[in-house]
């Protein structure tokens, strides 16, 4: 049947106004869509912001006198973080398939983190003193950190300037990373928290200096820090004449080997310094940290037959 030109124009009419309709009702249900995930987000933030004022309710002088729960179980989490200065932010976590144990199949470039040997982060333990490590020489300044909780973790940009310098190669302050509990573990247990120090030379190699938390008297430095944590995802909180050299214990002792970066690609070839003493901040700053990035830990490794090497000053 030959449709004349009258039923032509008057199908196109009839097509444009039906695809005018489709294409309202997918605008409609995308701005319903982001309404309603604006509206959880602020309940999500309203709701942390109620505990995070519970928290200091329950410890109104910030300190606790609790001792330290260094046995602390590993929680599961469905946390995502941020990784080196050379990965993207692909969505990897810690539990179900975004697991560490997924990792490698999540991209490419991330094969190294299916390699069973040579990884981070392991327990320390058997450690062998070595008389020719040398002490460390810490130039951090003081400088403008952005605080980000993205990904569920709350990671520290720091402003260039602030270096290591371990047996003469500088080492240059980049990011601070939180675990809660730590990664690393001491004789097979973890502490509460653990601090790790990104840096990097200038010929690219990763060296990551780690320091562990547990409860106790509130060093002045990590009162500063948690009055400015992020609340919600993507929140940035500047830190102005904040100076990292503050979370370095009093004895700089250390122990050191070789293993990757503890988060997506897994970069081999990282230079792990943790040092042997321990600092102290108030239960209730840590449950903050809780609070907001939950638990973040990969999984130890065996040292298998790598160095463990353990400094004597």
């Amino acid at each position: 049947m030959k449709i004349s030109g009258f039923d032509q124009i008057t199908g196109w009419i009839a097509g444009v106004a039906l695809s005018g309709m489709i294409t309202s009702g997918f605008w409609y249900l995308e701005k319903n869509l982001a309404e309603k995930s604006q509206a959880l987000d602020a309940q999500r933030v309203a709701e942390t912001e109620k505990q995070l004022a519970a928290l200091a309710a329950s410890h109104p002088n910030g300190e606790s006198n609790s001792e330290a729960s260094h046995g602390t179980e590993q929680q599961s989490t469905n946390t995502l973080n941020p990784g080196a200065e050379n990965q993207t932010f692909e969505a990897w976590g810690y539990a179900g398939n975004l697991a560490p144990w997924y990792w490698s199949t999540l991209n490419d470039k991330w094969a190294a983190c299916a390699q069973k040997t040579g990884q981070s982060p392991i327990d320390i333990s058997g450690s062998k003193m070595d008389e020719g490590l040398k002490p460390l020489k810490f130039f951090y300044r003081h400088g403008v950190t952005h605080l980000i909780l993205h990904h569920e973790t709350i990671q520290g940009d720091v402003d260039a300037g602030s270096y290591l310098d371990m047996d003469g190669e500088r080492f240059d302050l980049k990011r601070i990373f939180f675990r809660t509990p730590s990664e690393h573990r001491v004789n097979g247990l973890p502490w509460e928290m653990e601090v790790q120090l990104e840096h990097i030379a200038s010929t690219g190699r990763i060296l990551m200096l780690s320091v562990m938390i547990t409860t106790g008297k509130a060093i002045n430095f990590m009162g500063t820090f948690s009055a400015r944590l992020p609340r919600f995802k993507d929140d940035i909180k500047d830190i102005e004449r904040l100076n990292w050299a503050e979370l370095i214990p009093a004895k700089k002792t250390y122990w050191t080997y070789t293993g990757t970066t503890t988060m997506p690609p897994c970069t081999p070839d990282t230079k792990w310094v943790i040092m042997t003493d321990t600092i102290s901040t108030s239960k209730n700053i840590i449950d903050q940290i809780v609070l907001l990035q939950k638990s973040n830990v990969r999984p130890v490794f065996l040292l298998g037959k790598r160095e463990l090497s353990r400094s004597n000053r």
